[in-house]
């Protein structure tokens, strides 16, 4: 009977494993970055942009979309791009620019994801 409960905990294991391996979600760090490099001086250290009830705070808006995910079976991209804009809009973990970090985390998620965000190259600008 331990024997079929650990295969049956390694196949779930497994299972939980190639869902969440298909995208790369965004970092505590990587947000702190693309935050930084966005509106900071580029000589603080990214950190410095938040208190560590804050810093808390991004862990878990961040953790939010990888949960859709893994738990909840999103595999959507841009459904998970929208959870992340949503985690941090609403969490608010910097003082200022939240809404237009979301966007920033979204997009780069896409574009680590593989979508190209650009219009095409031969696109006529005037239609």
């Amino acid at each position: 009977m331990n024997t079929i409960l650990l295969l049956l905990i390694e196949s779930v294991n497994e299972q939980e494993q190639t869902i969440t391996q298909q995208y790369r979600f965004p970092s505590v760090k990587s947000v702190l970055t693309i935050y930084q490099e966005s509106f900071g001086d580029p000589h603080d250290d990214p950190a410095a942009y938040l208190e560590d009830r804050d810093y808390s705070r991004l862990t878990a808006v961040l953790d939010r979309a990888q949960n859709q995910n893994m738990y909840e079976g999103i595999t959507d991209l841009s459904t998970l791009a929208a959870w992340l804009m949503i985690g941090i809009t609403e969490g608010h973990p910097f003082g200022q620019w939240n809404k237009t970090t979301a966007y920033y985390v979204a997009v780069a998620f896409l574009q680590v994801a593989g979508y190209d965000l650009l219009p095409p190259t031969d696109a006529d600008p005037e239609h």
